[in-house]
């Protein structure tokens, strides 16, 4: 006995009949992650929190530096109970000479706190502006003259020499060759300059005493160093 959805062509409930919907109905499949406990709270600052700094050390990105900034807020736990980090700490931070065209930030790794009472902890933890966008930005020299200044000095001679060649009328033709030589090599001189200096880097800079940010890129136990006493 056929029945009638067979008769009308109509597949069976629950089989895929592959149309045009069958892969938007098929959801992604992804792992489960299981729920942890943070450990105490009264002892860690967790991951994804910021502390404010202003920096001691003015930043130049010709070459690969160390740099310091100071703590401007006290920083507490994750509860907000306990003081982990009093304003005033020094934070210590490295950073690199990477800087490419187009580019108006320089990436900081902050490496270390050290507080007053001599607490230090690893950070291990990217620099941010203030108000957390990666990186941190300053007055970027792109170098114009020093990369452009020489080809355009020699492009100008070369300039000078073909409008005084086709200036002078009555120069004979010995003249006329000599004149073309000269701009020839004026054009190869101004492109072997171009070629040697548009590769210059540009150069950040970033006063002291500028407003940064430290974007916590773990969480930190302070249990080791800190204890919690009941009054």
């Amino acid at each position: 006995v056929i029945g009638a959805g067979a008769r009308l062509g109509l597949e069976p409930s629950g089989t895929d009949g592959g149309g045009p919907m069958a892969s938007l109905l098929s959801g992604t499949k992804t792992d489960a992650r299981k729920a942890g406990m943070i450990g105490n709270r009264n002892f860690i600052l967790a991951k994804g929190s910021s502390i404010d700094c202003a920096l001691q050390t003015r930043l130049d990105s010709t070459v690969p530096g160390m740099t310091a900034c100071v703590v401007t807020r006290n920083i507490f736990s994750d509860n907000n109970k306990v003081l982990l980090i009093e304003r005033g700490s020094t934070v210590t931070g490295e950073y690199q000479s990477n800087m490419r065209q187009g580019m108006a930030r320089i990436y900081v790794l902050w490496t270390r706190v050290k507080t007053p009472n001599g607490v230090v902890v690893n950070l291990d933890s990217p620099g941010a502006d203030a108000l957390g966008g990666a990186g941190l930005p300053g007055y970027v020299d792109n170098h114009f003259w020093k990369r452009f200044g020489g080809a355009l000095m020699l492009s100008l001679v070369d300039d000078t020499a073909r409008f005084a060649t086709q200036g002078n009328g009555s120069s004979s033709g010995s003249n006329q060759f000599n004149f073309n030589s000269t701009g020839e090599a004026s054009s190869n001189m101004a492109a072997e300059a171009l070629k040697n200096t548009i590769n210059i880097p540009p150069t950040l800079y970033k006063n002291q005493g500028e407003q940064i940010a430290i974007f916590i890129a773990r969480d930190l136990d302070f249990s080791s160093v800190y204890d919690v006493q009941t009054r």
